[in-house]
């Protein structure tokens, strides 16, 4: 007899993929996969692989290795499944163009170019130290389904003479906690399209401060809990706000009062337990853009709590039986979930 004792803890068991001349790896810190560093498997890579990281109770504090084109993916910022580890970035990542990140936990992101390009970040959350921070030239920016919980997303360095842009950036569905996203002085913004996002604050904050004026911004389906979002030109339409009219400069069907009706967003902080869809008799049911929901659970595409990828998610495995004869049969049962 021979003892069979089995440790799963990624989404699926260690394997190499090449598909279309692109390669899946596998990073667990514990182990289980084919390398134990995020850097090992980015050195490994070329443009267009995928390297999965597993859920773990220990941070990820990968050095600078920079590529183009990767997509690192995650088990989700929020995962509900058996043994429940996140990926988590503990320092910041170094990131080249084309870079996508999925269902990740990250600290800090950072180019060490000085500008920050082509960055993708879907279902990841953002917090602790500054976030996509002080760089001169931020370009095509995509962040879905995200939760930012850092003091800023785009900071300019106040200390420097060199202008600042922003040229491109989709945020669509995330929650902003105690986060402006412009702050400190830009030469321009342009481009940016905020849809269905929540900024939620326990003391009053300014999001776009300051920027050039009748820099093209769309904000439109947006929930405002004690921020301000007001500067001249903006495109403001269907959003809601507690403490600003926002039918001013154009904007139009937006609607200001005490409370957008949250089902549990007690205390004015934010907790994974708290509950951001909108209860009845909110006044932001319906009211968005083309009849849909304000805030992050409207729209299109709305967010997913868990933060998980759409790749096939083990939430529970189980091996039946702790011994198993040579040559015999080792039976185990699991559930997987996909999600789109």
């Amino acid at each position: 007899m021979k003892s069979a004792r089995f440790f799963v803890s990624f989404v699926a068991i260690c394997f190499q993929i090449t598909v279309l001349n692109a390669v899946t790896r596998t990073v667990d810190n514990q182990g289980s996969g084919q390398f134990a560093t995020i850097e090992a498997a980015v050195v490994a890579s070329s443009p267009k692989d995928t390297i999965l990281i597993a859920g773990s109770p220990y941070a990820y504090y990968p050095t600078p290795v920079v590529k183009d084109s990767l997509t690192f993916i995650g088990p989700g910022f929020n995962p509900q499944k058996q043994n429940p580890s996140t990926a988590v970035i503990g320092n910041y990542i170094a990131v080249g163009v084309k870079n996508t990140f999925i269902g990740m936990v990250i600290t800090g992101i950072g180019s060490t170019s000085g500008s920050l390009y082509d960055l993708t970040l879907i279902r990841c959350t953002l917090g602790g130290l500054m976030s996509l921070d002080e760089y001169k030239y931020y370009s095509n920016l995509v962040l879905d389904g995200c939760i930012v919980t850092a003091n800023s997303l785009f900071r300019s360095n106040q200390n420097s003479n060199n202008p600042r842009w922003v040229s491109g950036a989709v945020l669509r569905n995330c929650l902003f906690y105690n986060c402006a996203l412009v702050v400190h002085t830009f030469a321009s913004v342009s481009n940016v399209l905020v849809e269905n996002c929540v900024f939620y604050s326990n003391s009053p904050i300014h999001i776009l401060s300051p920027i050039p004026a009748n820099s093209p911004i769309s904000l439109t389906n947006n929930i405002l809990v004690n921020a301000s979002a007001l500067f001249t030109g903006a495109g403001f339409n269907h959003n809601f706000s507690t403490v600003e009219d926002l039918n001013v400069n154009g904007g139009a069907n937006n609607l200001q009062g005490t409370s957008p009706g949250f089902v549990n967003a007690a205390g004015g902080t934010f907790n994974f337990s708290h509950n951001y869809h909108l209860a009845n008799g909110s006044p932001c049911i319906g009211t968005g853009s083309n009849g849909t929901d304000m805030g992050i659970y409207g729209g299109s595409n709305p967010v997913h709590w868990d933060g998980v990828s759409v790749l096939p998610q083990i939430q529970y495995f189980n091996v039946l039986g702790s011994q198993v004869n040579q040559g015999g049969n080792l039976k185990v049962t699991f559930q997987a979930l996909i999600k789109d």
